[in-house]
């Protein structure tokens, strides 16, 4: 049996143009959209690691899934918070606000995924 791997961007030229060819896709759920898409494009070998890690344990990050459960994206994010670099900086191009992972508080946005 093969094991799973993260799907990627096919080499085409539209792709190579963009600059995606080869690239990870998108794993994450929506509900994680606000903080991990940012990360895909900034670190995008750490964000790998990170589906990598997820699909190890067992998570659905083939990105066809429709809709995850509550539970399970909660259990996805404690992961995600454990396992991101401490010098990761999750926000979106052009804000001021450079703050490294580390020192987020991420009480909040835990809170709202809670189910």
């Amino acid at each position: 049996m093969a094991a799973k791997t993260l799907a990627r961007f096919p080499d085409t030229p539209e792709n190579r143009d963009i600059g995606t060819a080869g690239r990870v896709k998108y794993w994450h759920p929506y509900e994680l959209k606000s903080v991990m898409r940012e990360v895909a494009h900034r670190y995008p070998k750490t964000y790998e690691k990170i589906g990598n890690l997820l699909l190890q344990q067992g998570f659905d990050v083939s990105g066809s899934a429709q809709r995850h459960e509550a539970s399970e994206i909660y259990r996805m994010w404690l992961v995600i918070m454990a396992a991101m670099p401490p010098h990761v900086i999750p926000n979106n191009r052009g804000e001021p606000d450079q703050t490294p992972w580390a020192e987020i508080n991420w009480e909040q946005f835990t809170e709202k995924l809670r189910p």
